[in-house]
């Protein structure tokens, strides 16, 4: 994929967010790590790498240093090993002078952290990193895998490709499960990391309501490629749509409107509204544990997979925390599951969630910490979690009695 492409697929993925220019403080916080001796970072998209450290009594959070982008970049997602960062990124300009999928970063020196080496200039949406490679959900690319053993001088080692936009990725064994957004989970084995095989898909259904707009705007519901005034309406409700995103009728109450040929969103005339659905899975976010994946699917809620056996991955659960929630990131351990999400029709129920997936077919709440603003990533750091609170920066829970998680601090 040249590289006019990956800028064409990343600036549609981005569409929906507010970029905050790197002159003010705070970015758009897309994901958080925290590290054994104390640190917490988080990638703001331009605005580049934050590191925090985390003061004696675990309460608040100090800026210490940032680490900004490559020109042209945008920081997205982050994992955090021993002395090394590992970010996830792409580029969103034409003129960026340089850059990667997959960056590696020196923060032995957490107050002057440095970058050694760029990965494939490419879509970096996600990664993991186990032993010494990192996997890397390279959108429309699917799967890439690099050799990290010497973090300044990064090799790309296999990939392949997946059906749908790979957003991350996570790994068990011989096996990653990337979140393949419009196409569901698709799973790949690695057992040889140079000859990835992709296995197979899992796919789940259902409708989610969208948006509402006035009788007015069906005049653009015209059938052919989507008009800009309707795909301007999307990304000002956060759905920014494909550029090869065409509009169907189904009959002269409702419309569908497809991305790569898939229908993905269905718009009904409903009283003297038009109201538009998601119908695809929307899978954003993965995480595991125990032979069971978990998967955050934006309003389509948190899906809980069986992988005991990846040849016949198993829905187990398709959670869905409140009518109008948008799961979002997620970490899991010891059968808890934290998971950010928000609401636009409610914010106030915007927050981290605690949910206990000890029997994954019966999941139940047990704690919730609502705040403002929207979120993303979760990190846990022993008694504390972090999550990525977009717009506002990153929000400090305390997570020692999970039934009662108390917001500590927010930091810009």
């Amino acid at each position: 994929m040249n590289k006019k492409i990956l800028i064409s697929v990343a600036v549609t993925l981005l569409a929906a967010i507010e970029i905050i220019n790197s002159f003010q403080p705070t970015g758009y916080s897309f994901d958080v790590a925290a590290s054994i001796d104390g640190h917490v970072f988080a990638v703001q998209g331009k605005v580049g790498m934050k590191i925090f450290k985390l003061d004696s009594n675990k309460s608040q959070l100090e800026l210490i240093s940032i680490l900004r982008p490559p020109k042209g970049n945008y920081f997205r997602n982050l994992k955090v090993v021993g002395d090394h960062a590992f970010i996830a990124a792409l580029p969103i300009t034409e003129d960026a002078a340089e850059g990667g999928e997959v960056i590696s970063v020196d923060i032995s020196d957490p107050y002057h952290p440095k970058i050694l080496d760029m990965g494939h200039v490419g879509t970096g949406m996600g990664l993991f990193i186990k032993d010494d490679l990192a996997f890397v959900a390279a959108g429309r690319e699917g799967l890439h895998i690099y050799d990290i053993h010497d973090p300044s001088s990064l090799k790309l080692v296999g990939s392949c490709k997946t059906p749908g936009t790979a957003w991350d990725v996570w790994v068990s064994e011989d096996h990653a499960f990337v979140a393949d957004h419009e196409k569901g989970m698709a799973i790949v084995d690695i057992s040889r990391p140079t000859y990835p095989k992709y296995l197979g898909q899992t796919y789940w259904r259902g409708i989610s309501y969208m948006f509402s707009l006035n009788e007015e705007y069906e005049k653009h519901l015209e059938v052919g490629p989507v008009k800009k005034e309707l795909s301007d309406i999307f990304i000002s409700n956060s759905f920014p749509l494909q550029d090869d995103a065409t509009i169907a009728e189904e009959n002269e109450m409702e419309w569908t409107i497809a991305e790569n040929h898939e229908k993905r969103i269905r718009v009904k005339k409903e009283g003297e509204n038009l109201n538009f659905y998601l119908i695809d899975p929307c899978a954003e976010i993965v995480r595991g544990e125990g032979g069971v994946v978990y998967v955050a699917a934006g309003l389509q809620g948190l899906i809980a997979i069986d992988v005991s056996d990846p040849s016949r991955p198993e829905i187990v659960t398709q959670y869905k925390p409140e009518k109008d929630a948008y799961c979002e990131g997620l970490a899991i351990r010891d059968g808890l599951l934290y998971l950010a999400c928000g609401n636009d029709v409610d914010p106030s129920s915007n927050g981290l969630i605690i949910i206990d997936f000890s029997d994954p077919s019966h999941p139940e709440l047990v704690g919730k910490c609502p705040f403002s603003g929207l979120v993303e990533g979760v990190a846990l750091s022993e008694d504390r979690a972090v999550v990525a609170n977009t717009q506002e920066g990153i929000a400090l829970i305390d997570i020692s009695d999970v039934k009662v998680p108390t917001l500590l601090y927010r930091a810009a």
